[in-house]
């Protein structure tokens, strides 16, 4: 599994066919990030999900790649035989739906989990892990930073994810679960990219959100050891040193205000998109402040602004 999370030996309690729903839900997980087709989307397909409704790719298919699975497992299956859609289908002994679900849960938190897939803890305790094997599936080895940024075009919010990645170091290491973690920063950037680090270290911290889950399986979070735990790292990723040449990360505002918008609310702290009940739940995980200035400045949720209109106000700073 990503990030080497799941434990070698799984508990007695877990079933010959809870360790199958594991293994499927661990290889089709991210499927739907491969597939770029729309008749996976489920039906009726809200409107908003629409390809029609989005100019960028990438963003559609990292937003409705978890909804598309269903369709499309059981699609790639019934090409080999029809037989196989009876695997889908929960009236059947042996049905994989259990597995599907599994999978799909990884873009929810554990109090969002819906489904009958739940009626095991153990399915619940399985979910955690693949959910926290996807939030630590974060590091250099992900994706080739630099040959992206050199010989791919994509927007300004995909090459931040792609440069998101060369912010920490090495593999993120798990043993006996304790989580390890070592970050790096791009070259000429100071105090204006702190708030990245926070946010990118409290991406970390949400797999404690998990904990309650991962005991029902034995496989709990001992300790997760962030290096440095806080302020900005010492050391540089050197491949990064033409950060400035990319289009609309000509400086370090930008360049923090195309970072921040990849993470999640959660990861933010951002009071702004989250209810009262999600910023109670965080508290368990001990998430430390961002300074989301730059962030806001340039969206100003006041009034509608363009991708382009929020990149112009974060290159001309916020004294603008």
């Amino acid at each position: 599994m990503v990030s080497g999370v799941t434990p070698t030996t799984l508990p007695e309690s877990i079933s010959p066919k809870q360790a199958a729903d594991l293994l499927l839900a661990v290889l089709t997980h991210d499927m739907g990030m491969i597939s770029q087709k729309a008749i996976d989307l489920p039906i009726p397909t809200p409107p908003a999900l629409s390809p029609s409704q989005w100019n960028d790719l990438a963003s559609w298919v990292r937003r409705t790649h978890v909804i598309r699975l269903p369709r499309l497992l059981s699609r790639v299956m019934a090409s080999y035989s029809p037989a196989y859609e009876l695997l889908f289908n929960r009236s059947s002994n042996d049905h994989l739906r259990d597995g599907v679900d599994i999978a799909m849960a990884h873009q929810k938190w554990p109090w969002e989990w819906t489904g009958d897939w739940q009626s095991s803890l153990e399915n619940r305790g399985l979910a955690a892990v693949l959910s926290v094997a996807d939030l630590l599936d974060e590091d250099s080895a992900r994706c080739d930073t630099e040959t992206l940024l050199h010989h791919r075009g994509g927007s300004e919010l995909n090459r931040a994810h792609w440069i998101r990645h060369a912010l920490t170091s090495e593999r993120v290491l798990v043993r006996n679960g304790a989580i390890s973690v070592s970050l790096c920063r791009p070259p000429d950037t100071g105090d204006t990219f702190k708030p990245v680090f926070s946010a990118l270290r409290n991406h970390f911290r949400l797999v404690f959100l998990y904990e309650d889950d991962l005991r029902h399986i034995g496989a709990p979070i001992t300790h997760v050891h962030l290096d440095p735990s806080t302020g900005i790292p010492s050391q540089v990723v050197t491949n990064l040193g033409q950060w400035q040449e990319l289009d609309g990360f000509r400086n370090e505002a930008a360049f923090t205000f195309h970072l921040l918008r990849t993470f999640m609310p959660h990861a933010l702290k951002d009071v702004r998109k989250l209810d009262d009940r999600d910023i109670s739940l965080l508290r368990t995980a001990s998430l430390e402040d961002v300074d989301l200035s730059i962030l806001e400045h340039a969206e100003l949720r006041s009034e509608p602004r363009t991708a382009v209109e929020q990149t112009f106000k974060a290159l001309i700073g916020l004294d603008s």
